[in-house]
């Protein structure tokens, strides 16, 4: 019988650890999906910002010049946003990890004292 209640409270445990680990992976995946929607809306903004300075030019070589730019600015954007969202999923994947790693290591010294 004690055995039994020493199991059903490191079930518990586990439990617990698992809804942890669900709830942080969560949040997790809104933070990485609010970034690539805040990163979607600038490039939006962006995008239409240049196509009104494109229809405004009043020759061909501007508009051409404006469009290099455009891009020219673009891409050192999304190289940006790249490392960013990079560095955001490293730093979330990581503390993912760190989470399961504390709750597999309880779990292990729990079921061991049993």
């Amino acid at each position: 019988r004690e055995a039994f209640e020493k199991l059903a409270t490191v079930a518990a445990d586990q439990a617990k650890s698992a809804e942890h680990l669900v709830l942080a992976s969560h949040a997790g995946a809104k933070t990485i999906s609010t970034k690539l929607i805040d990163n979607t809306v600038k490039n939006a903004a962006a995008a239409f910002d240049a196509a009104e300075a494109l229809a405004k030019a009043r020759s061909l070589p501007e508009a051409f010049q404006l469009q290099a730019a455009f891009m020219q600015q673009q891409f050192a954007i999304a190289g940006a946003q790249t490392k960013e969202l990079f560095d955001l999923s490293t730093r979330i994947a990581q503390q993912t990890f760190e989470t399961m790693n504390t709750a597999a290591a309880k779990s292990f010294e729990q079921v061991k004292k049993v």
